[in-house]
Parts: structure tokens; sequence; C-alpha cells
């Protein structure tokens, strides 16, 4: 990093790249990477022993982790997704297909009227992201959704997931960023 490395300058630089990357995924690749991510995650020691975990429904380009959260909830786990309120995310319960809907702008689909669930609860988050490293190193899509929850979340595990094609070799972090306990992709 030189005179006049500017971080934001090298985020805003590494999402135009890995947007062109994610548009060339098919559907599917992505199920397919999705599901070989969704095994491996059931076999982490951390999230075996974890009674409650936070996970995502996830947008068109992100690797999707249904079956995870599919897996977690018929293994007796607690399972809470991210409800975008205003500039945060709340945690609510995820209580089956049925109940989540798609709520504007981002339409993702969220769960409805189901459970708030704390931060302090959670044991493992699975976090999407736009890039990642190998020493856990997260780059999300620059809304700071995640940035602002993870204080909250102080003893949980982060574990990163991501598409192959999403891993580089160097994500630029800045102060306020949060490197995940692992980052687990399709390898």
């Amino acid at each position: 990093m030189g005179v006049g490395y500017d971080v934001k300058e090298e985020k805003s630089r590494l999402r135009r790249e890995l947007r062109q990357r994610l548009a060339n995924v098919t559907d599917s690749e992505r199920r397919e990477e999705g599901k070989k991510v969704c095994e491996a995650l059931m076999t982490l020691p951390e999230v075996k022993e974890a009674s409650t975990i936070m996970a995502y429904w996830a947008m068109p380009n992100e690797l999707p982790v249904e079956d995870f959260v599919e897996a977690c909830v018929r293994a007796g786990k607690r399972v809470a997704l991210p409800v975008v309120k205003g500039s945060d995310l709340e945690l609510h319960e995820y209580q089956g297909r049925e109940r989540l809907v798609a709520v504007p702008p981002f339409n993702i689909l969220e769960p409805s009227d189901s459970p708030a669930v704390s931060p302090l609860q959670v044991e493992v988050v699975i976090v999407p992201g736009v890039a990642f490293d190998r020493s856990g190193g997260r780059m999300g899509h620059g809304k700071g959704f995640y940035d602002r929850l993870f204080p909250c979340m102080v003893s949980a595990r982060l574990v990163g997931v991501c598409l192959s094609c999403q891993v580089v070799e160097r994500v630029p972090l800045e102060p306020h960023d949060r490197r995940m306990d692992r980052v687990v992709f399709a390898q």
C-alpha cells in the first residue's frame, strides 16, 4: 500500500470487478456451489455445537444457503434471519418458507410476524458478502448493515460464505471491518 492508497476507492473497484464475475455465474453453478457449502457448514464444530444461528435468505447473486437453514431447523436449532429496519438489521426467528415475505427496497425474503431474536443469543453468524479473502477479510455491498450489527455480537463466531469466484487475494479493510473467523466456499 503506497502513498495515496485509498481503501474506499479500492473497495469500489473491487465491488465492480466482483459484480462482473457474479453476473457470469449461472443459476446452476450457484445452486451447485451452494449445496456444497451448505453441506460443509453442517460439519463445522461451531455449527454442530450452536443452538442459535443467524443466517440469511439469498439475494439473486448471493450464494444460496436455504438448504443450510432448513437443515439447522431439522436439527433442532433456532435460526434467525435479518430484517432490514431503516439502516439497521433486526433478527427474527425463521419459522418456515411460507412465513417469509419480500420486503422493498431490496425485495429480500424476510420473516413476517415472527419472534425477535437478540443478537446476544446468536452463537454463529453465516455472513454473505461481495468478496472474501482466505484470512477472513470480508467486503459487503457497502451499506454497512452487517458492520453495524457485528459489535452487538461480540462472542458470535463469524463464518463468511461465498461462491468460489468471490475469493480474492486480499480484501481492503478499514478499521471498523471485522474479520471472519472462517470463510467457507466450494473448492
